[in-house]
């Protein structure tokens, strides 16, 4: 599949520019949003670069455009387009017919629903491709997890191409599978813009971290589901793994709000999906739809994996070993049983602290929590058979390791910490969980005081690579993970 990618400026020397960059980073056309120019067209400037083919296309309010001039001009900008030599020509379907090109202009017929997805959508696609466009555009709101295989579905389906997608953060899977579906190009925001409609990916994140060129029927899917997901760093580690050892396999990311997760299990059977990550809201509400649950995930009462076998949906949960993974690297790597009898200090009483603490617990460890929330610390030291303390006592707890399973120290509130670093022993070594900033104030300052630290992204990396073995099968690249996680999170990435 190749990529469009939309260039909106106020003035045709800006976007020629932007053109002639999007070009050198790969875009395979270049869509020409005539809506945002203030001035008339300087074709001459416009067409100097014709390295990659040009769409041109004037979209109105109604169709997520800019225009506000009337529709003899707005058409008669088309007019001018095909006249220049543009090479494609974009037209909405209730204009079709009062537009007319000369024959060497390649044509689009496009639909633009903002407001969702059509009852008729099938009829109304099937006029269409009796219209005698060369392609035929549909793109409506995406407002079910389940609108994404509606659009996905018709770029299969006819003897015209057809570019077909989902707009809204619920439909950037469809951009990226358009074209394992059918589809010839997909679309993409210019690299440093703006996108120019809702859910448009960066061209360099469609060329790199998807590679949507090589996508085909025979890609292995994987993806990470939750709400939020925008800043979800498991694509980044994932797909670099992917890509390292030359797998063709891609990762996705899927916004699944809690209303829709009844229909995220039947989207990844329809897509192909192999094997979920799962984070936060659906840890533990997920359970409930599976039949099949490994008993550590029974037992933290949360999954964060989900692997397709054949005979269901399996769920387990890797954040467990991979929290007692980063713990005996912390304590000590030599002893045969590292975290027996060790004492162990928890911040928190949620779903990290309570993994984090069976794990402990099952290894021999002795427990104790602290919170904030006594109702709940209360709740899960008498479920799990822990001591625990009130937050305001945690200081007194002697303790051989510290974890913080809360969320203080979070971006943006980096200089907060959950525990005085000045009450820390040298001998107690410190496991904060959160990742966002990789370096917390606490792993500072108990780095400053003599403490053995570990971070959130050593357990990040311990989960992810447990996962992508019960994905794929295959030992996975943890250096290359690791780093990957390391990048995304320098440029800007800040969470799960």
């Amino acid at each position: 599949m190749k990529i469009c990618v939309s260039i909106a400026h106020s003035d045709s020397q800006a976007m020629a520019a932007a053109c002639a960059r999007a070009m050198n980073e790969g875009a395979d056309l270049v869509e020409l949003r005539l809506d945002h120019l203030i001035a008339p067209p300087d074709w001459g400037a416009l067409l100097a670069d014709r390295r990659r083919p040009l769409v041109a296309t004037c979209r109105r309010p109604v169709d997520g455009g800019r225009f506000q001039g009337d529709e003899a001009r707005r058409l008669g900008l088309l007019r001018e387009a095909a006249a220049a030599g543009v090479d494609w020509v974009d037209v909405e379907v209730d204009a079709w017919a009062k537009v007319e090109f000369t024959p060497a202009t390649r044509k689009i017929v496009s639909l633009h629903d903002l407001d969702g997805m059509p009852t008729d959508i099938a009829s109304r696609v099937q006029a269409m491709r009796a219209l005698g466009a060369d392609v035929v555009k549909v793109v409506t709101h995406a407002r079910r997890l389940l609108d994404n295989l509606t659009l996905l579905r018709l770029c299969e389906a006819g003897p015209v191409p057809t570019v077909a997608f989902c707009m809204g953060e619920l439909g950037q899977v469809s951009r990226i599978l358009a074209g394992r579906f059918g589809a010839p190009w997909t679309y993409a925001a210019a690299d440093g813009g703006a996108p120019v409609a809702a859910g448009q990916l960066p061209l360099s994140v469609l060329r790199d971290r998807y590679r949507v060129h090589s996508i085909d029927r025979r890609t292995a899917l994987y993806a990470v589901a939750g709400d939020p997901i925008e800043h979800s760093l498991s694509p980044h580690a994932h797909n670099a793994a992917l890509a390292a050892l030359g797998l063709n396999a891609r990762y996705l990311s899927l916004r699944v709000p809690a209303d829709e997760l009844d229909h995220l299990l039947p989207l990844a059977d329809a897509l192909g999906i192999g094997g979920l990550s799962i984070t936060l809201p659906h840890k533990r509400a997920l359970l409930g739809l599976l039949d099949r649950v490994e008993p550590t995930a029974m037992r933290v009462g949360a999954c964060n994996t989900v692997v397709r076998k054949a005979d269901g949906w399996w769920a387990s949960n890797t954040d467990l070993p991979a929290a007692l993974a980063t713990a005996r690297l912390l304590l000590d790597t030599t002893a045969p049983t590292p975290l027996e009898g060790r004492r162990v200090l928890i911040l928190g009483a949620g779903g990290v602290a309570r993994a984090v603490a069976t794990g402990l617990l099952d290894a021999g460890a002795s427990v104790v929590l602290a919170a904030r929330d006594e109702g709940r610390r209360r709740a899960l030291a008498l479920d799990l058979g822990c001591g625990d303390v009130p937050w305001n006592e945690r200081h007194g707890v002697v303790c051989d390791l510290l974890v913080n399973g809360t969320p203080v120290g979070m971006a943006p509130h980096i200089d907060d910490s959950p525990f005085d670093v000045h009450r820390l022993r040298p001998a107690t070594a410190v496991f904060d969980t959160i990742y966002t900033p990789a370096r917390t104030a606490l792993l500072t300052g108990a780095a400053e005081h003599g403490c053995a630290v570990a971070s959130g992204v050593d357990m990040f990396v311990a989960q992810a690579s447990l996962q992508f073995r019960r994905f794929t099968g295959k030992a996975p690249p943890e250096s290359v993970m690791r780093r990957a996680v390391a990048d995304a999170l320098a440029a800007g990435s800040p969470s799960s």
